[in-house]
């Protein structure tokens, strides 16, 4: 398991994937829309998703109710939970990135479970901590990423500590402040005060305040399996093979794979170019301004006809023997 120090020497390049793979589930969600949102609220109770003043401090078994619910829904991989056991600004950690705020966590998690198929998961303890007032929980899941062409496996192991609020001070400051004025138009004798004041600055809420995760594995080996195609031995398109190429380091198997987009890609840029050359040639023959082809086109030119000679030795079974095996 990692802790915070470990997840602090993460490179530029391993937050920069987390950052960029929720920006990228933000873009997904939204042009979801009000269907993703009919589907969660279909899925899941309908009751109030907070708790209001009144009903605080949440009772410990209340709490622990509460989130077995969520663990029910898978609701870490799949945004379906609830989740009116955490505080508005619970802070989330794991071995990629922290920030608080509960809605932010439901965002990404409901972005990445609309992105997965065939997602399990599995709890394999649940350890109250009554002395540390927090839960301590493990599993493991998987799922495969339909979003990525090439459908790599998901699946990570680890725990979970959600830490419940022993001392709300911050909720008890603002109530200090608000209620003391109040206090004071009702001319409540000194010692009164300083009791009520005393009970309002150590108000427990019972929420969730921390959920910190630990993972078996670190994040580049997380990352690194993304490039691992979930039907590795049976690869069902081009995608998969290049993908499964890249995880095991054949960049000869990767070019035999992804001949055939390159030579589209480099034939069709080079077509372009040399059609733009021909109306430039029709607009400057008068004058003798026009230039024949440039090193671009020349080395598109290249690359597409290298590519295309690729995609025929293949095809003639004289190309890259394990690339035909694996398609």
């Amino acid at each position: 398991m990692r802790d915070k120090d470990e997840e602090e020497d993460l490179g530029l390049g391993l937050k920069s994937v987390w950052y960029a793979a929720e920006a990228l589930g933000n873009v997904i969600g939204a042009t979801k829309g009000d269907k993703q949102e009919s589907a969660n609220s279909s899925a899941a109770p309908t009751a109030s998703s907070s708790f209001s003043a009144s009903n605080l401090p949440l009772p410990r078994r209340k709490a622990l109710e509460l989130l077995r619910a969520d663990y029910d829904v898978d609701y870490f991989i799949s945004g379906l939970g609830e989740m009116r056991a955490y505080a508005d600004d619970c802070e989330f950690r794991d071995p990629f990135a922290g920030f608080k705020g509960t809605a932010r966590f439901k965002k990404n998690v409901s972005n990445l479970g609309s992105s997965l198929e065939e997602a399990e998961t599995v709890l394999l303890s649940w350890e109250e901590r009554e002395e540390e007032g927090s839960l301590k929980t493990q599993w493991r899941f998987s799922g495969i990423v339909g979003l990525l062409p090439w459908r790599p496996r998901l699946a990570a192991a680890g725990s979970t500590t959600h830490v419940f609020d022993p001392v709300s001070l911050r909720r008890g400051l603002s109530s200090l402040k608000r209620e003391s004025r109040e206090g004071e138009k009702e001319k409540r004798t000194k010692k009164k005060t300083h009791f009520y004041l005393k009970k309002k600055l150590f108000q427990k809420t019972g929420l969730v305040t921390k959920h910190i995760e630990a993972w078996a594995s670190s994040p580049s080996e997380v990352v690194k399996s993304l490039l691992r195609p979930a039907n590795k031995l049976l690869p069902g398109n081009r995608w998969e093979v290049a993908a499964a190429c890249v995880y095991e380091g054949d960049w000869r198997g990767l070019w035999f794979a992804s001949a055939a987009g390159v030579a589209k890609v480099a034939g069709g840029l080079c077509a372009a170019s040399s059609a733009v050359k021909l109306l430039l040639l029709q607009s400057s023959s008068s004058n003798g301004d026009f230039q024949g082809p440039g090193a671009a086109e020349a080395a598109l030119l290249l690359l597409a006809l290298s590519a295309g000679a690729t995609v025929v030795l293949d095809t003639l079974g004289i190309g890259d023997g394990n690339v035909g095996k694996r398609r």
